[in-house]
């Protein structure tokens, strides 16, 4: 009576099986692919898209090089126009108005820029304060009120 074969015996001969048919397979098709139209066809357009990248790897220099120059350009008139820079909020910006220009995250978005503003969180602290103390007494005219209150923080002089 025969025995059984053991398991380590039995993947080794599907191995060796699976082995030569990955061979034969691999020789089948290099036979039919290497030196063929299909071969030839896949190699020039490689060669196409490698041209492409190198064109694209530049356009992104052009790109990136337009984007820093939009940016500073933003910056000097932000310094120029702006109540300066103000990070008293979750971003990094300027007081009062100014510039902001943004790079989308992919090519298929508009690029732009927007004019924005925003009142520093300081400045909204002395309004409040001020209103506090006008109004203490009790004995104010709210037309009055609103009046100074606006010629100090909006129409102030500025240098």
């Amino acid at each position: 009576m025969a025995q059984p074969m053991r398991v380590c015996d039995r993947t080794a001969i599907v191995n060796k099986i699976r082995n030569e048919w990955k061979e034969t397979s691999l020789n089948r098709f290099k036979h039919s692919f290497e030196g063929s139209n299909n071969e030839t066809y896949l190699k020039d357009r490689l060669k196409e898209l490698e041209t492409i990248k190198k064109e694209m790897e530049e356009l992104e220099k052009d790109f990136n090089s337009i984007r820093e120059s939009i940016k500073s350009h933003c910056k000097n008139v932000n310094n120029v126009l702006s109540d300066g820079e103000c990070k008293d909020h979750y971003e990094a910006s300027y007081g009062g108005t100014s510039l902001k220009f943004d790079t989308p995250y992919n090519y298929n978005s508009d690029f732009g820029y927007e004019i924005r503003t925003h009142m520093p969180y300081k400045m909204i602290g002395e309004i409040e304060n001020e209103l506090t103390l006008a109004t203490i007494g009790g004995d104010f005219d709210v037309k009055e009120l609103i009046k100074d209150l606006t010629d100090r923080f909006v129409n102030q002089n500025r240098t």
